[in-house]
Protein backbone atom coordinates (compact mmCIF):
# COMPACT_ATOMS: atom_id res chain seq x y z
CA UNK A 1 0.00 0.00 0.00
CA UNK A 2 3.26 2.10 0.58
CA UNK A 3 6.75 2.65 -0.95
CA UNK A 4 7.38 4.31 1.41
CA UNK A 5 11.00 3.08 3.28
CA UNK A 6 9.78 2.26 6.77
CA UNK A 7 6.18 1.06 7.36
CA UNK A 8 4.79 1.42 11.06
CA UNK A 9 2.68 -1.85 12.11
CA UNK A 10 -0.51 -1.46 15.03
CA UNK A 11 -3.33 -3.61 15.66
CA UNK A 12 -6.34 -1.45 15.18
CA UNK A 13 -6.91 -1.03 18.82
CA UNK A 14 -2.98 0.43 19.01
CA UNK A 15 -2.14 3.37 19.36
CA UNK A 16 1.32 5.08 18.85
CA UNK A 17 1.58 7.62 21.84
CA UNK A 18 5.22 8.25 21.88
CA UNK A 19 6.05 11.54 19.35
CA UNK A 20 9.36 10.10 19.10
CA UNK A 21 9.12 6.85 18.38
CA UNK A 22 10.23 7.33 14.48
CA UNK A 23 13.07 9.26 15.25
CA UNK A 24 14.13 6.08 17.42
CA UNK A 25 13.31 3.83 15.29
CA UNK A 26 15.02 5.64 12.74
CA UNK A 27 18.49 6.11 14.62
CA UNK A 28 18.54 2.26 14.92
CA UNK A 29 17.76 1.45 11.06
CA UNK A 30 19.81 4.46 9.64
CA UNK A 31 22.92 4.33 12.23
CA UNK A 32 25.49 5.25 9.77
CA UNK A 33 28.32 4.58 12.53
CA UNK A 34 26.41 0.80 13.43
CA UNK A 35 27.83 -1.95 10.53
CA UNK A 36 24.86 -4.23 11.52
CA UNK A 37 22.15 -1.02 10.69
CA UNK A 38 21.77 -1.95 7.28
CA UNK A 39 20.87 -5.69 7.87
CA UNK A 40 18.14 -4.39 11.00
CA UNK A 41 14.60 -5.61 9.46
CA UNK A 42 12.82 -3.99 11.77
CA UNK A 43 12.66 -1.90 15.28
CA UNK A 44 9.99 -2.88 17.79
CA UNK A 45 8.59 -1.25 20.69
CA UNK A 46 7.46 -3.51 23.46
CA UNK A 47 3.40 -2.98 24.49
CA UNK A 48 2.56 -1.52 27.82
CA UNK A 49 -0.77 -1.48 30.15
CA UNK A 50 -1.94 0.77 32.32
CA UNK A 51 -4.39 -0.13 34.78
CA UNK A 52 -3.94 -4.24 35.25
CA UNK A 53 -4.33 -5.94 38.18
CA UNK A 54 -1.41 -6.24 40.13
CA UNK A 55 -1.65 -10.03 40.22
CA UNK A 56 -2.08 -10.49 36.59
CA UNK A 57 -3.58 -13.92 36.79
CA UNK A 58 -4.04 -14.36 33.51
CA UNK A 59 -0.68 -12.39 32.09
CA UNK A 60 -3.11 -9.80 30.29
CA UNK A 61 0.59 -7.69 29.78
CA UNK A 62 1.91 -10.82 27.97
CA UNK A 63 4.68 -10.23 29.89
CA UNK A 64 6.36 -13.55 28.99
CA UNK A 65 6.43 -12.41 25.28
CA UNK A 66 7.56 -8.85 25.69
CA UNK A 67 10.30 -9.00 28.56
CA UNK A 68 11.20 -12.82 28.69
CA UNK A 69 11.43 -14.22 24.90
CA UNK A 70 13.32 -10.99 23.71
CA UNK A 71 16.07 -11.65 25.89
CA UNK A 72 16.02 -15.58 25.40
CA UNK A 73 15.66 -14.69 21.53
CA UNK A 74 14.52 -17.57 19.43
CA UNK A 75 15.99 -20.68 17.85
CA UNK A 76 17.75 -18.47 14.77
CA UNK A 77 19.42 -15.74 17.48
CA UNK A 78 16.41 -12.89 16.56
CA UNK A 79 14.44 -11.38 18.75
CA UNK A 80 10.42 -12.53 17.43
CA UNK A 81 8.26 -10.27 16.01
CA UNK A 82 4.91 -10.07 17.91
CA UNK A 83 2.62 -7.91 15.27
CA UNK A 84 2.44 -4.56 16.79
CA UNK A 85 4.24 -1.68 17.61
CA UNK A 86 6.90 -2.70 14.59
CA UNK A 87 9.05 -0.42 12.56
CA UNK A 88 9.88 -2.59 9.20
CA UNK A 89 12.12 -1.46 6.48
CA UNK A 90 10.36 -1.83 3.03
CA UNK A 91 12.73 -3.46 1.64
CA UNK A 92 12.23 -6.71 4.40
CA UNK A 93 9.05 -7.00 3.48
CA UNK A 94 9.39 -7.06 -0.34
CA UNK A 95 13.09 -7.36 -1.09
CA UNK A 96 15.44 -4.98 -3.24
CA UNK A 97 13.92 -3.50 -6.40
CA UNK A 98 13.36 -6.12 -8.94
CA UNK A 99 15.66 -6.13 -12.01
CA UNK A 100 12.27 -6.67 -14.61
CA UNK A 101 10.95 -3.47 -16.15
CA UNK A 102 7.93 -2.20 -14.98
CA UNK A 103 4.94 -2.18 -17.27
CA UNK A 104 3.90 1.56 -17.27
CA UNK A 105 0.10 2.45 -18.03
CA UNK A 106 -0.56 5.44 -20.47
CA UNK A 107 -2.63 7.04 -17.45
CA UNK A 108 -0.55 6.82 -15.43
CA UNK A 109 2.60 7.63 -17.17
CA UNK A 110 0.93 11.01 -17.85
CA UNK A 111 0.31 12.05 -14.70
CA UNK A 112 4.13 11.37 -14.11
CA UNK A 113 6.16 14.45 -13.31
CA UNK A 114 3.86 16.31 -12.77
CA UNK A 115 3.00 18.23 -9.01
CA UNK A 116 0.08 16.65 -6.70
CA UNK A 117 -2.84 18.76 -5.37
CA UNK A 118 -1.74 18.98 -2.02
CA UNK A 119 -4.95 19.76 -0.88
CA UNK A 120 -6.63 17.28 -2.19
CA UNK A 121 -4.31 14.54 -1.17
CA UNK A 122 -4.85 16.03 2.19
CA UNK A 123 -8.35 15.61 2.18
CA UNK A 124 -8.14 11.83 1.52
CA UNK A 125 -5.62 11.51 3.89
CA UNK A 126 -8.19 13.00 6.35
CA UNK A 127 -10.83 10.49 5.18
CA UNK A 128 -8.57 7.63 5.46
CA UNK A 129 -7.51 8.55 9.09
CA UNK A 130 -11.25 9.57 10.32
CA UNK A 131 -13.11 7.36 12.65
CA UNK A 132 -15.83 6.89 10.65
CA UNK A 133 -13.65 5.60 7.45
CA UNK A 134 -15.08 1.65 7.51
CA UNK A 135 -18.31 2.98 8.85
CA UNK A 136 -20.61 0.97 6.28
CA UNK A 137 -17.99 -1.18 5.16
CA UNK A 138 -17.61 -5.00 5.57
CA UNK A 139 -14.87 -4.87 7.71
CA UNK A 140 -14.49 -7.17 10.67
CA UNK A 141 -17.66 -9.39 9.07
CA UNK A 142 -15.41 -10.40 5.73
CA UNK A 143 -12.36 -8.78 5.82
CA UNK A 144 -10.75 -9.71 8.82
CA UNK A 145 -7.44 -11.16 10.58
CA UNK A 146 -7.87 -14.02 12.30
CA UNK A 147 -5.02 -14.19 15.79
CA UNK A 148 -4.54 -17.18 18.24
CA UNK A 149 -2.77 -16.64 21.07
CA UNK A 150 -1.76 -19.37 23.04
CA UNK A 151 -0.23 -18.70 26.41
CA UNK A 152 1.81 -21.81 28.15
CA UNK A 153 2.81 -21.38 31.47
Amino acid sequence: MTNAPVLLTLDCDMICNDPQALQRALCHLLDPNEEASPKIAFVQFPQRFRGVDKHDIYDNEFSSIFRINPIGLDGLGCTNHVGTGCFFRWRALHGPPSSVPMHTNSNCSERCGKMINSEAILRMVHDVASCDYEHGTKWGLEVRHQTLIVACN
